[in-house]
């Protein structure tokens, strides 16, 4: 069974002794993001980026990277966070990663925004919205995933959802 271990610090620091398994430091990067905690989230999307590096899973490097953009925008450090979102966007165009490339694709949107680059966060946005479209169409009508998909809030931006489909 899998259970979290807590270091000396308490902070869950790895699954069961295996080595921190990509997925695992994804989930743990999310929640200190969802908790503000910046330093953490970039040091655990930083040990994704690393783990994902050698052999090369492009994906999660990309994440990993994506993740460390999520960090520095919640610093307001805009210049780490579109160097970062470079490279995750440089690390997609090795591998097709729909689910990837939606994540990536919106942070970029989002990170264009407030950093007054318009023109390109609406460029991505429509790139995002055209993956999160093109999933869901790959699905049964009656899947309740399908239906989430149909419902995420980039779908609401005007014109997005028309010109994507």
């Amino acid at each position: 069974m899998l259970r979290p271990e807590r270091s000396s610090a308490g902070n869950l620091s790895s699954v069961d002794g295996m080595v921190h398994a990509p997925l695992f430091l994804q989930g743990l990067t999310e929640y200190w993001l969802s908790q503000n905690e910046w330093e953490k989230a970039e040091e655990q999307a930083q040990k994704l980026c690393e783990l994902s590096a050698l052999p090369p899973d492009p994906p999660y490097v990309a994440m990993g990277h994506r993740l460390l953009a999520k960090a520095a925008m919640g610093r307001k450090a805009w210049d780490k966070a579109l160097e970062e979102i470079e490279q995750a966007v440089v690390c997609l165009n090795k591998v097709e990663a729909p689910l990837v490339e939606w994540q990536v694709y919106a942070t970029a949107a989002e990170l264009n925004g407030k950093t007054g680059r318009f023109s390109e966060a609406d460029a991505y946005r429509r790139r995002s919205a055209a993956i999160l479209l093109s999933l869901a169409a790959s699905m049964d009508e009656a899947d309740p995933l399908r239906q989430s998909l149909l419902q995420h809030p980039l779908l609401n931006v005007v014109g997005v959802k028309d010109a994507a489909e």
